[in-house]
């Protein structure tokens, strides 16, 4: 069964530029998303030391319980349990580190980003809903405090009513999504190239994330 979905009127797009954004933004996400969990992954000489202490602490316990008569062996075996576990902490200290930086690096690489593509598409619609098309299909639902106004109010209230509801609820609770419009000559009826990129960013996130669960498991 298919569910008919309406039409929504559009009056100018850019199809090339909307591919670009996409396949941009699902690059960069991958990209930080492998960089965050190399940092994480445990090092070779981690899993030897993991492995090591381990066999230590089982060779410690059959010492222990010789009794006395292996007290020499047992002190032995707790002093090299000692060193390794000192060795072992060291070690995860120097990842933990290493990941503090990394995600510092993702977060400024992706600022960086935001930035480039902010100012090279700023003033710049990908995509405009056509409030014209609108008004004449569904004059009905034009906000009366718009009707006192000119045609082209009329329209553009009725575009920006439109994506509002396509949009909703980021249309009222992005602070992002706003802060992209920025530069746009009709903000409330234009689509603009961040929420493109941040849109192909956050379905290759989510797709991680269940894919990595699934891996997990």
């Amino acid at each position: 069964m298919i569910i008919p979905n309406v039409p929504i009127p559009i009056s100018t797009i850019r199809p090339n530029d909307i591919i670009l954004l996409l396949i941009v933004g699902a690059l960069s996400e991958i990209s930080f998303r492998a960089l965050l969990r190399s940092s994480k992954n445990r090092s070779p000489n981690e899993f030897d030391l993991r492995q090591t202490l381990k066999q230590l602490r089982l060779d410690t316990a059959r010492a222990r319980k010789l009794g006395p008569s292996a007290f020499v062996e047992t002190s032995k075996l707790e002093r090299k349990v000692l060193a390794v576990e000192k060795d072992l902490e060291s070690v995860q200290e120097k990842r933990a580190e290493s990941g503090k930086k990394m995600a510092k690096l993702v977060t400024n690489l992706g600022r960086v980003l935001n930035v480039i593509l902010f100012f090279s598409y700023y003033g710049i619609p990908l995509l405009n809903v056509d409030g014209f098309r609108l008004t004449i299909d569904n004059s009905a639902m034009v906000p009366d405090s718009s009707r006192g106004g000119g045609e082209q109010d009329m329209d553009l209230a009725m575009a920006g009513s439109y994506l509002n509801g396509v949009l909703f609820p980021l249309s009222y609770v992005g602070a992002g999504v706003r802060l992209s419009r920025f530069g746009l000559q009709n903000k409330a009826s234009s689509v603009a190239a961040l929420i493109v990129y941040w849109s192909a960013q956050v379905m290759v996130g989510k797709t991680y994330e269940c894919v990595e669960t699934l891996m997990l498991r």
